[in-house]
Parts: structure tokens; sequence; C-alpha cells
């Protein structure tokens, strides 16, 4: 990832919405429940991560590295169908810490 000659990349409004439903899904996910819940809420990310794709308008380098921001991502989001609840939780986590990231580099 890199900023734009210093600056944030200008997204589109449906990127930046879909990172906020991202976010706001992993904030009210309740810690400690099960399997099934980490896999519902790892299929509603995946939900919101294929709309961003969708609705994408974004063109040259800013679209460029707004794939590379992307793209980790699907690594972490996978991360949360597997393994203990104690690591899926690890990866609820990792998820809300890099989603976080995203204003460092879009506005």
């Amino acid at each position: 990832m890199q900023l734009d000659n210093g600056k944030k990349w200008t997204a589109n409004p449906e990127t930046t919405q879909g990172i906020a439903n991202m976010t706001a899904l992993v904030n009210a996910f309740q810690a400690g429940q099960n399997e099934a819940g980490y896999d519902q809420l790892a299929g509603q990310l995946e939900d919101e991560f294929q709309l961003i794709f969708k609705n994408c308008t974004m063109k040259g380098e800013g679209h460029e590295q707004l794939h590379n921001y992307l793209l980790p991502m699907k690594e972490l989001m996978e991360k949360l169908k597997t393994g203990t609840v104690g690591d899926r939780q690890k990866s609820l986590e990792a998820v809300g810490q890099y989603l976080a990231t995203y204003s460092n580099y879009f506005e």
C-alpha cells in the first residue's frame, strides 16, 4: 500500500460504505460466540466484500491501491471459518484492526 504522493486516495462512496458496513459487523459481533456465529459473520463480511468489488468505479492507480488493500483482507476473513473459538476471536480482532487502517489510505 502506498499513498498518492503523500495524500490519501479518493475512494468511491460505495467502497467507503462497504468498509463501514464491515466495520459495523465486526464491532457488533458478540465475542465468545460459537463456531456457527463466526461462520455467519464470515459470510456477512464476504457479502459486503463482494459488493465492494461489484460497485467499484475507481480507475487508475487508486483502483490498484484499493485492490492492494482489499486482497489481504480476504485471507483474514477466511481465518474466521477455521480453528477454535479462541483462534477465531484472534482472527476477528485482526480483521477489525485491518479495517481500521482503511482511513490511513483512502478518503
